[in-house]
């Protein structure tokens, strides 16, 4: 399959930490510069490679903050929430009938989702992302760019094991991704006798072949609640990946292929070995069937995340750390349909706190989403026009 041949690197812009909770990290067993990692794969945007989805090993050494201990603040982490400090939660009345099934397009995540057929997904619940949920105001401006939240369900493992059906493996319709089955392969059953799920829209449900990618947005990856251990590791993690250098981490990726009528999955530790010149070629390879650029789909993403700027911009309510953007466009081409809007969505809240007073809020998030935009514009700019003008007229006849 070809990939559209990108060969400038995006001009990134350059991001200077202010938080005083962002240290960079030097480990004694090699560079933690925010390159990324040197062993990257390059192969890993042209072909469905079959890297492991194991998780791969930090480097067996000490992490150190850098700077003198005088000199740094203690990390002092707030209490962790706990679902009994949420109060009443609101609660979803499933029907008797109900079947699940997994949720077939999940590319990314930690815990297994499972949908029902009436267009409604099950994500195991966390205390934090709970609270943002119900702690978003009816007159948000980031209602539009949110899951649709329908309240939550406490589900009993034997009810699951009972209820579940796999999808089926005949069609290409119905097979899972690999992200998707290892996560059902591995996690469902050790999940508690009881679990709560939080049930929100299945954002998926309009598209027929559904392309999807989860980028994860920042610069810093932990929240105020995390551990010194945990806050260290995901500092590590961030300087030596791009969400260190570019505030962008392609976390899960699959894009329907026209002429072998199947998908091309990219999973998130193929992410994490991308480096900052390559993000444009990972990007273009979303945006792209097997053979043509999706530069009309790519222009509608410009637009879309140049209004979520302009809304994060002035968002007074929260902070967001590791949080995904997720890009969602419909794969299959028909001339007798239109296809459905491309969705763009902000998800996974584990890591979602109040704004701070002093309105120092943003760790990267508008800094990952500038870089963003300019490599979406970017690839456009450099897309073979079908007419001289086409690609300018899609990136100047945008509202900045």
């Amino acid at each position: 399959m070809s990939v559209v041949p990108m060969p400038q690197s995006p001009t990134f812009h350059h991001h200077h930490h202010t938080h005083h909770h962002h240290m960079s990290l030097s480990t004694s067993c090699g560079s933690s510069s925010s390159g990324g990692s040197s062993n990257t794969n390059s192969n890993s945007t042209t072909s469905n490679s079959n890297t492991s989805m194991m998780k791969p090993k930090k480097p067996e050494c000490a992490f150190t903050a850098s700077g003198s201990s005088s000199e740094r603040k203690p990390w002092v982490p707030v209490p962790k929430l706990t679902m009994e400090a949420l109060g009443p939660v609101p609660e979803y009345n499933l029907s008797a009938q109900s079947v699940f099934e997994p949720f077939k397009f999940q590319v990314a995540g930690h815990d297994p989702i499972l949908r029902l057929p009436e267009g409604i997904i099950f994500k195991p619940a966390l205390a934090r992302e709970l609270w943002f949920y119900m702690n978003l105001s009816p007159r948000s401006r980031l209602l539009p760019w949110v899951p649709e939240f329908h309240g939550c369900i406490e589900l009993q493992k034997d009810f699951l094991n009972n209820k579940k059906k796999s999808p089926k493996k005949n069609s290409s319709n119905s097979s899972m991704t690999p992200w998707g089955q290892k996560m059902h392969d591995e996690k469902l059953d050790s999940k508690p006798q009881t679990t709560r799920f939080m049930v929100m829209k299945d954002l998926t449900s309009n598209f027929e072949r559904p392309c999807i990618m989860d980028v994860k947005l920042g610069t810093r990856a932990y929240g105020d609640d995390a551990t010194e251990s945990k806050m260290l590791s995901q500092s590590w993690k961030s300087n030596t990946t791009t969400s260190g250098s570019t505030g962008l981490r392609v976390c899960g990726v699959q894009v329907f292929q026209s002429e072998s009528n199947d998908y091309f999955y990219f999973h998130k530790y193929e992410g994490r070995l991308v480096v900052p010149d390559d993000l444009k070629s990972v990007f273009g390879r979303f945006f792209t069937d097997g053979d043509n650029l999706r530069v009309n789909v790519i222009a509608q993403f410009i637009t879309k995340l140049k209004e979520l700027r302009r809304v994060i911009m002035d968002e007074p309510q929260f902070r967001f750390y590791a949080t995904s953007l997720l890009l969602i466009y419909e794969g299959a081409q028909s001339s007798m349909a239109p296809a459905p809007t491309p969705v763009l969505k902000m998800i996974d809240f584990a890591n979602t706190f109040p704004a701070l007073p002093s309105g120092e809020n943003d760790d990267g998030y508008l800094f990952g989403l500038n870089n963003f935009i300019a490599i979406l514009e970017q690839i456009l700019l450099d897309s073979p026009p079908s007419s001289p003008s086409e690609a300018q007229h899609l990136v100047y006849s945008q509202p900045q």
